[in-house]
């Protein structure tokens, strides 16, 4: 009996810390990762509004390289769609909002699954010396409730920060044979 009182004591204990904590976390999230590229700000700007290229250096694809994909409209016009439904990655598109030529993309994620929501994922280019950028690939988003808070603040920043450095890694690795 005393030790079923202390279980059932520890776990209120334990929620009451994930709520009251949650109520304290960000309720946005900001997840940035940038890399050198030893290539002009034209070069790499174009080569990442082109959602054609995603495949060639996205950490995702890798994942699953059979996931489906659609590219709908054209490249550098908003409303430019890139696609995807896969088993392991889910169901989701990126849309082109504005892009800046050499300067800023920015873009609108939308998830379908496995849970629903919208983030802004951009990238910036800033040329750092002649023939060469920094790329800067950013996502950000508000949290709806809790639970999101504690995912996004905690979680997800490591996450997907460990999947925008891989995909950074390999957009300098393409740009740069």
């Amino acid at each position: 009996m005393k030790l079923m009182r202390s279980v059932f004591i520890l776990v209120l204990l334990l929620t009451a810390i994930f709520i009251i904590g949650g109520l304290f976390l960000p309720k946005t999230h900001h997840i940035s990762r940038s890399i050198e590229i030893s290539q002009p700000d034209s070069v790499v700007y174009q080569f990442v509004l082109d959602y054609q290229h995603f495949k060639e250096w996205s950490p995702w694809y890798k994942m699953e390289p059979a996931a489906p994909t659609t590219i709908m409209g054209f490249p550098g016009k908003p409303g430019y769609t890139y696609a995807w439904s896969g088993k392991e990655l889910g169901k989701g598109k990126i849309e082109l909002i504005k892009a800046l030529p050499n300067q800023q993309i920015l873009q609108e994620m939308t998830f379908y699954m496995p849970k629903p929501s919208v983030h802004q994922t951009n990238f910036y280019f800033e040329s750092t010396s002649p023939g060469s950028t920094k790329v800067s690939w950013t996502m950000e988003g508000s949290n709806d409730g809790i639970f999101d808070n504690w995912m996004y603040t905690v979680f997800l920043n490591r996450m997907i920060g460990k999947e925008y450095e891989t995909g950074l890694k390999s957009l300098k690795q393409v740009l740069e044979k």
